[in-house]
């Protein structure tokens, strides 16, 4: 590949995680948030495949580690798709609301992959640049949002600011990373003033922001950064000796375990943090245990946990909170082992400490304080600490991904440079060569494919929201039997049809979701309401539903 067309994919490459995290369609689809940015993410993941391919040899020499873990990662995640026991369109595009199945995976480690082998320092410091601006719009819709002129009516039950993620704890948590990124610019020796003062009036509203939306996690992300990028400053700048730098990691040890103890009801800050979905989540993790513990190998399948979560929680968690549904564990790392078992669990463990192994020894060789690597570390480490709370949103997860990448790449490299033996991060052939053309046709050819594949399920979604506005029954019902099929639409068609009365139109849709998800407690429970007692489709969606959800009646 060309030098120049490898900066054309490199282009496109940066776009990706703004145009992702920014991506909503409200009034075209049902569901405006995450099925629009899964439909772009793995048109950018399918564009970098032929990239990634034809340097696998060069990029497995220069880091054969992150090759072997990101290879068997993807078979193991291939495996499960094939080998678990859930619906194998489910898995592909993910639950409503997630779309976190195979093809978001898939793309991710694309992304993954391509930033590790194209990462220097120009690449970092755009991509930081990306992230800063999409801060900016997330500051200037926020403040609409906050203060009711949204332009956008959406049917929110929470706090009004959502950003471009529809939900405030992701919003303040991607607020917090973009703020993190803008902040570090002060420590840059040449920045202007005018440019300081553009830093303190984002990071401030930033904050403002963070704080109006009443979500811990944002502000968790925020400090703990923070503490991270004075800690890699003031260790190249002041603290040379082991007496201060121990002095300052006690401080912050200390300061972090006391806000964590506030949020787990304990300590001194127990009445500002603690929050009852943080008993939730407890409940939500152990759930996720069992579910690895009862499905090792290949988990409960992929974007799968709402299927098991009723069957799975504990007796306190029934009994405590016995309606509360919810379809993800609340944590990325419990996410994926319970959705693909032990070895998808800790193939991804296992990636995520070798990043941090790596960017820490990086960071402690450096003669002078880094900026743009610090930046991207700190930005990083925000992603994966909110992740160990909260659910994998898209819009978050192709910075986090990309950013691992970057670290990797940008260390792998400096190792290089250090050796004298690094001339390219990547492999480069002398002027235009017809295999070059032949990548880059691949590379368009594969992203159309992507686009093709995620893009079927977001028209069948656009289709959905036209039959709804049209209140036509037939309408209805086609669009939800297109396929791909989305489980979760033929349910919300079935439960409108029945408020209808038309009750063997909304059973017939409710049969449809069984038999493609035997373990759909909703799908079960309209069957039972849709049928009379006695009955044969009763008895069979009464017993159903008493292994589905045990201890249902646990309060009665």
């Amino acid at each position: 590949m060309s030098l120049k067309e490898h900066n054309l994919i490199a282009k496109i490459a940066l776009f990706s995680a703004p145009i992702i995290y920014l991506l909503i369609s409200p009034g075209f689809s049902a569901e405006p948030v995450d099925l629009p940015k899964l439909t772009v993410l793995v048109f950018f993941g399918f564009f970098l495949v032929p990239y990634n391919f034809s340097n696998f040899k060069f990029n497995f020499t220069k880091n054969r580690f992150l090759v072997t873990i990101a290879t068997l990662f993807l078979t193991d995640l291939t495996l499960v798709l094939f080998l678990s026991s859930a619906n194998l369109t489910e898995q592909l595009f993910g639950s409503f609301g997630r779309n976190t199945g195979y093809l978001a995976y898939f793309s991710l480690v694309s992304i993954f992959l391509f930033a590790s082998i194209s990462a220097n320092k120009d690449f970092a410091s755009k991509s930081l640049v990306t992230l800063i601006w999409c801060g900016t719009l997330t500051v200037i819709y926020g403040m609409l949002q906050t203060f009711k002129a949204d332009p956008i009516k959406w049917s929110n039950p929470y706090n009004p600011i959502l950003g471009f993620v529809g939900n405030p704890d992701f919003a303040a948590s991607f607020l917090a990373m973009s703020a993190l990124a803008t902040l570090i610019y002060f420590f840059k020796q040449d920045i202007s003033i005018s440019k300081k003062y553009f830093i303190f009036i984002q990071v401030g509203l930033e904050l403002f922001l963070i704080v109006r939306s009443k979500a811990i996690q944002g502000l968790m992300v925020f400090f703990a950064g923070l503490a991270i990028i004075i800690f890699i400053f003031l260790t190249k700048s002041y603290l040379k000796k082991a007496w201060q730098i121990g002095t300052y990691l006690v401080f912050s040890i200390l300061s972090g375990a006391t806000v964590l103890f506030g949020t787990l009801n304990i300590g001194p800050l127990a009445h500002f943090l603690y929050k009852t979905s943080v008993r939730q989540r407890g409940f939500y993790w152990d759930a996720a245990t069992n579910m690895m513990q009862k499905h090792p190998a290949f988990g409960v399948g992929l974007d799968n946990y709402g299927s098991w979560y009723l069957s799975s929680r504990s007796l306190n968690a029934a009994q405590l909170s016995p309606t509360t549904m919810t379809n993800t564990a609340h944590n990325v790392f419990l996410d994926i082992g319970s959705n693909g078992g032990f070895p998808l669990f800790i193939l991804y463990i296992t990636l995520n400490v070798y990043v941090l192994v790596v960017s820490i020894k990086k960071l402690s060789k450096d003669q002078q304080f880094d900026w743009i690597y610090s930046a991207v570390f700190t930005v990083w480490i925000g992603y994966t600490l909110q992740s160990i709370v909260s659910i994998n949103q898209l819009g978050l997860a192709v910075w986090g991904w990309l950013f691992m990448g970057l670290l990797l790449g940008m260390a792998k490299n400096s190792e290089s440079i250090n050796n004298g033996a690094l001339k390219q991060p990547f492999k480069i052939s002398k002027g235009k060569s017809k295999s070059s053309s032949t990548l880059l046709l691949s590379s368009i050819v594969f992203g159309v494919a992507g686009l093709l594949i995620a893009g079927s399920s977001f028209i069948n979604d656009h289709n959905y929201m036209k039959a709804i506005n049209s209140r036509n029954a037939e309408n209805i019902i086609n669009a939800v039997n297109a396929k791909p099929l989305d489980l979760n639409r033929i349910m919300q068609a079935a439960k409108m049809l029945a408020s209808s009365n038309l009750r063997e139109q909304a059973l017939a849709l409710s049969k449809t979701v069984v038999n493609h998800n035997p373990r759909s407690i909703e799908g079960w429970r309209a069957i039972q309401a849709l049928t009379t007692s006695g009955s044969i489709d009763f008895k069979i969606a009464e017993e159903k539903i008493k292994i589905l959800n045990p201890n249902e009646n646990l309060n009665k």
